[in-house]
């Protein structure tokens, strides 16, 4: 590859003792070269932050109070990102040898693209789960109408199958670091989604790229934070109302609608459930409120 540009791979952990060597590791295999790793421990209280810097000086190393938010560790890594490209991974994933290397390689050849996501898989210990593009039909009759394994997908195209089909999270996409400093980064208001919201943010304003080769591996195991039933409604509703504030297409802002509806409505039966209607944030009430009733 003759332009090498840098790019940076931040790795955020909350006590992450367990899994963040292999996370660590898997960037620090990358084919890719021109890298730099960053880890953000969030105020780990068990030796998440002695494992990191174990990797020292391979990696820098930056720890802050725990803020109970994935956004803020992300957004920290961002504001000392040297790279003109960055990817984002969860302490507990892993990255895939190439997958910095493919993903250079399309934006290069794609320089009107502001990102380009691939395709993952779950795994639990030794089980591996099909690959997450497969479970996603819209997005798969996109690549089979095109006969291509890489899709070129025009401004808000990327957003609409979003809406239909959440087909990447956090440690899938290679963006252009310019692009999200220019949006404001991760929103700190959401303490789930905010992957989703950004990765939607970035598709409705700018072309994206959808390759189909798999290229990280993300673990599952009790303490994820998409097992929180109550705790994901809640932010998907919000996420989804953050985005509908500012979304000018009217038929994704219909769908945006039902979504929040739909979620808002879930969260509120887990709420009753569970006998925790203190968990109901009196301003999301207030915004499902407005819009719905």
């Amino acid at each position: 590859m003759q332009n090498c540009p840098l790019v940076s791979i931040v790795i955020i952990a909350y006590n992450e003792e367990r899994y963040l060597s292999a996370a660590i590791e898997s960037a620090l295999a990358q084919t890719y070269e021109n890298i730099e790793v960053i880890v953000v421990d969030d105020g780990s209280k068990d030796s998440t932050l002695e494992v990191a810097k174990s990797f020292v000086p391979k990696i820098n190393v930056i720890s802050q109070t725990n803020s109970g938010n994935c956004s803020f560790p992300r957004n920290a890594g961002l504001a000392i990102a040297k790279g003109e490209y960055i990817s984002f991974l969860d302490g507990d994933d892993v990255l895939l040898p190439n997958k910095i290397a493919m993903q250079v390689e399309l934006l290069l050849q794609h320089p009107e693209a502001a990102f380009v996501v691939n395709d993952y898989c779950n795994f639990r210990d030794l089980v591996q789960y099909p690959n997450h593009f497969s479970t996603c039909p819209l997005l798969m009759t996109e690549f089979e109408s095109a006969q291509t394994d890489t899709l070129l997908l025009p401004k808000g195209r990327g957003a609409d199958i979003m809406l239909e089909e959440n087909f990447t999270i956090a440690s899938s996409p290679l963006f252009r670091t310019s692009i999200v400093r220019s949006i404001g980064g991760f929103s700190t208001i959401l303490y789930a989604c905010e992957d989703f919201h950004l990765n939607y943010r970035v598709a409705s304003r700018f072309q994206m790229l959808v390759n189909r080769e798999l290229l990280f591996r993300r673990r599952l195991h009790g303490t994820n934070m998409s097992s929180n039933s109550m705790k994901m409604a809640k932010y998907y509703a919000l996420s989804r109302l953050l985005l509908l504030s500012n979304e000018t297409d009217k038929e994704r802002r219909r769908k945006l609608k039902n979504i929040t509806n739909r979620y808002a409505t879930r969260f509120l039966k887990c709420c009753v459930k569970e006998l925790r209607f203190k968990s109901i944030s009196s301003a999301l009430k207030m915004k499902i409120k407005s819009l719905f009733y």
